[in-house]
């Protein structure tokens, strides 16, 4: 058994080659003298063969040896413990000097950067001032730069002359100053256009009674914000006056179709009347020579008929009168023209021709005036 080599773990192996030599070979002989004797015990187990539940020496065999290999277990373990508790022993007095160290260290780095900070900031006394003005001069700039533009990146201008930059500046507040006048042109463009188109609207309600009679051109182009007040208000006059003008026009032919509706009715009952007074004359004048009656009726119905005709013509007249009433004005003005007329003379007097000819150009002219409505 003292000749017995025993094969270590390799993860054994593994950390015994990073200890020194000496520290190894203790390893081992302190494993080899715990692994003495495992062979016995494994083929002693390797032997024992439990037959079944009556196999009680089997088992107490197997019993006998667990205890026995729990025994030398649990030894081992307190020989690799205290092995292990001198090295912690060990490793803590090594850690505290270790933090000694440090300490020490870190003492001496605090002390001695203090004084190479200090003597540093002395050094750099002339780097520091310029780095100072440097970084004021780039505020100042940004400052300057971002009254007029605040999209512009400082990279844009930090490293720039004094000359350039002031060049450079004096441009951003030129297209300030044109982009805050142009902001200001819009806006006051945008206020007077809305204020118009409130005034045009406005005025539009107040016209809706009297829009039928204003021209075509006026309803369609006519802005009436450009209108001054005084001129609005007389567009207004003008429009009230045509607007009575019509309603009388309307009235009064509508009374006067009244008054033609009165007498044509009056007409027919006369003449039904009439017609009366004839058939009861009739019988009376039976023995009047019969031609002569006929001719009497016919000449009678003949007045009577156009006597009706005239009254019935005059009626159209009328409803024609008021259907072109209420016809566009440029309408009503070309029927009106085309009314005139000069009566046939048998004067031969050069006035006659110079007459004629002055009609004929007021004619001309007066139909170019309506074609322009």
């Amino acid at each position: 058994m003292e000749n017995q080599i025993i094969t270590l773990p390799v993860e054994v192996v593994e950390l015994a080659t990073k200890v020194n030599e000496n520290k190894r070979a203790e390893v081992q002989n302190t494993i080899a003298q715990i692994f003495a004797g495992t062979d016995d015990w494994e083929r002693q187990i390797d032997a024992i063969e439990v037959k079944g539940i009556d196999d009680v020496m089997s088992i107490s065999l197997a019993k006998a040896a667990k205890d026995n290999i729990k025994k030398a277990r649990l030894a081992a373990e307190k020989i690799f413990d205290a092995q292990r508790q001198i090295i912690q022993n060990a490793k803590l007095d090594y850690d505290l000097e270790d933090k000694l160290w440090l300490k020490a260290k870190q003492v001496m780095q605090l002390k001695l950067k203090n004084l190479e900070d200090q003597a540093a900031w002395k050094a750099n006394y002339v780097q520091r001032y310029e780095d100072e003005q440097r970084a004021l001069v780039l505020q100042k700039r940004i400052c300057e730069v971002s009254f007029y533009d605040t999209q512009i990146k400082q990279s844009q201008f930090q490293n720039m002359s004094d000359d350039v930059f002031a060049i450079f500046l004096s441009g951003l507040k030129t297209e300030h100053t044109e982009r805050i006048e142009n902001e200001k042109k819009a806006a006051e463009a945008k206020l007077e256009k809305d204020r118009k188109h409130a005034v045009h609207f406005k005025r539009k309600d107040e016209l809706m009674g009297l829009w039928e009679f204003l021209s075509d051109d006026q309803q369609k182009n006519l802005d009436f914000s450009d209108l001054s007040q005084e001129n609005f208000d007389l567009l207004i006059v003008e429009l009230t006056a045509a607007k009575d003008a019509h309603i009388a026009k309307i009235e009064k032919q509508r009374a006067e179709n009244e008054r033609l509706k009165k007498e044509v009715d009056e007409q027919k009952k006369e003449l039904a009347a009439k017609n009366k007074e004839l058939e009861d004359a009739k019988e009376a004048k039976r023995q009047l020579d019969i031609k002569t009656q006929a001719e009497l009726k016919a000449q009678r119905e003949s007045e009577a008929k156009i006597e009706l005709e005239k009254k019935q013509a005059e009626i159209r007249a009328k409803k024609e009168a008021e259907a072109l009433a209420k016809a566009p004005t440029k309408e009503q003005l070309s029927k009106w023209v085309a009314e005139f007329s000069i009566p046939e003379t048998a004067l031969d007097h050069e006035k006659v021709q110079l007459i004629k000819s002055k009609f004929k150009g007021f004619l001309t002219w007066a139909k170019l005036e309506i074609e322009n409505l």
